[in-house]
């Protein structure tokens, strides 16, 4: 019995291993923020520079035909809000409360590292439609800029450099976020993907709308 014993082990977790395949899969999407960053800052919007794509990679490996477990990157690139605050003291750095109207700027470098778990709700021939719970780790590096004392010839009022950095933190923050993608597969190897993903992120929501090339290996 002994000697049958890993004979028996091998026979259950070779079909398994059969099954189960690795596959890289690069990604790129047209991005949309909705929610711009008001994180308790002061202003109002005058304009905004928004990323309008989003590259990605995932590393997957199919559990099952139905089943996935997904490690993705995306960068969303550098947002970038230009706003004029009322008055000098711009959140959330506590200085004098001038009556004077500051133009300034507020940046983001947001990358966004995820676990995903598609799992395929239907399929029909080469075709199948996906889901899957993403839970996504945010690192955010935000920047705050004065721009221009748009009142600086009043008489006894200090003005600062042109483009004094007021804050810079890097902050890094957990989200559940999710995914609908519709795969087509190509070859055996080879499979073209759609995708939506949605990402409500710390100071924006995130919307992707893509395309992806996952290769088998």
């Amino acid at each position: 019995m002994k000697n049958k014993l890993p004979l028996l082990l091998l026979s259950v977790v070779l079909p398994c291993a059969a099954q189960a395949q690795f596959y890289l899969e690069p990604r790129l999407a047209y991005q949309h923020v909705s929610g711009t960053p008001n994180i308790g800052d002061i202003g109002k919007v005058l304009e905004s520079d928004e990323p309008a794509v989003a590259p990605g990679i995932a590393l997957g490996y199919a559990l099952s035909p139905r089943l996935r477990l997904e490690v993705r990157y995306v960068s969303l690139g550098n947002l970038v809000v230009a706003k004029l605050s009322p008055n000098y003291q711009i959140f959330p750095v506590t200085g004098p409360l001038l009556p004077v109207l500051r133009k300034y700027e507020y940046a983001q470098r947001t990358d966004l590292f995820a676990a995903a778990l598609p799992v395929q709700v239907f399929s029909s021939g080469r075709a199948s439609l996906r889901l899957a719970p993403l839970l996504q780790l945010e690192s955010a590096d935000v920047t705050l800029t004065d721009i221009i004392d748009i009142m600086s010839a009043q008489p006894n009022v200090l003005s600062l450099p042109y483009r004094t950095v007021y804050l810079h933190r890097t902050t890094t923050e957990v989200h559940a976020a999710a995914e609908v993608s519709f795969d087509y597969s190509i070859s055996d190897r080879t499979t073209f993907v759609l995708h939506y993903t949605y990402s409500p992120l710390s100071n924006f929501d995130a919307h992707l709308f893509g395309v992806g090339l996952g290769v088998k290996f």
